[in-house]
């Protein structure tokens, strides 16, 4: 009697892992893609400094 409940809870746990397997490996439609973001504000966008004289250091 006690080998025969050893046995189902070993086939209950299981069960449950392969489930548990299953659900992490299939992506669910809500978390598998991700909203395209807008532009970045422009304080964000990269600001060119200058095209002015460049200054070499003479070593």
């Amino acid at each position: 009697m006690l080998i025969m409940l050893f046995l189902l809870l070993i086939g209950a746990e299981g069960a449950r892992l392969l489930r548990e397997k299953r659900v992490k490996g299939r992506p669910r439609s809500s978390d598998s893609y991700e909203e395209a973001s807008g532009p970045p504000a422009e304080s964000e966008w990269l600001q060119r400094k200058s095209t002015g004289k460049f200054t070499i250091a003479n070593y």
